[in-house]
């Protein structure tokens, strides 16, 4: 897209984010290089990546990777996620479902610590090479 269609989602976003109730604070991060990407991603209690689609979601397959539990919408390959106990794969027609989940995550307590050892199980598991290319040709090819 243009710069100027990011401007105008980036200010629809910075909207909502002022806009809202609620007991979580929202910071937008801007451009985060990956080296401190990935050393800041173990601290936060969620990703939340309700993409329109995913053909892998590299972003999904690093947070479990740091045991961060995801909340992604089943528009990628990982929709198997809360079986595991890794996190939840919901429809994006469902966007109360999300907000539910949101707040269930901010009021977990040794819950969290079970989801993001789930998190790590679940990449170990199911990311090894021939798995994941197997899963991947499965799913698209």
């Amino acid at each position: 897209g243009s710069l100027s269609g990011r401007t105008d989602y980036y200010e629809r976003c910075v909207g909502m984010i002022k806009a809202g109730t609620g007991p979580c604070e929202i910071h937008f991060k801007g451009n985060v290089n990956k080296e401190s990407l990935l050393q800041a991603l173990p601290h936060y209690d969620v990703l939340l990546h309700p993409t329109l689609g995913e053909n892998f979601g590299h972003s999904i397959v690093e947070a479990l990777h740091l045991g961060l539990p995801v909340l992604i919408s089943d528009h990628s390959p990982w929709t198997d996620v809360e079986a595991s106990h890794a996190g939840w794969a919901l429809p994006l027609s469902n966007t109360s479902a999300f907000a539910d989940k949101l707040a269930a995550i901010y009021a977990m307590g040794e819950e969290w610590s079970e989801l993001s050892a789930g998190a790590i199980q679940y990449a170990r598991r199911t990311f090894d090479r021939s798995q994941t290319a197997q899963r991947y040709r499965g799913a698209y090819g």
